[in-house]
């Protein structure tokens, strides 16, 4: 093995030593996304019964509220 060899491997050492490193702040960053996502279901559900609720009201008042005394 030569020195331009040598080189070239140490160049492809380091390169690959920092790409170990994006990919594992990329799966750090992924892991914090899937967490929020699995978090967030449960939120979903309550908001989508909130707002069921909430046209149920509406639709209620709607239909009532001509029948009001002013």
């Amino acid at each position: 093995m030569n020195v331009e060899e040598r080189e070239r491997l140490t160049r492809l050492e380091v390169n690959v030593e920092n790409m170990a490193g994006q990919v594992a702040e990329m799966k750090a960053t992924v892991q914090e996304l899937r967490d929020l996502l699995v978090s967030a279901k449960g939120v979903r559900w309550v908001l989508s019964a909130l707002i069921a609720i909430a046209g149920f009201v509406a639709g209620i008042a709607a239909k009532y509220l001509p029948t009001l005394p002013r």
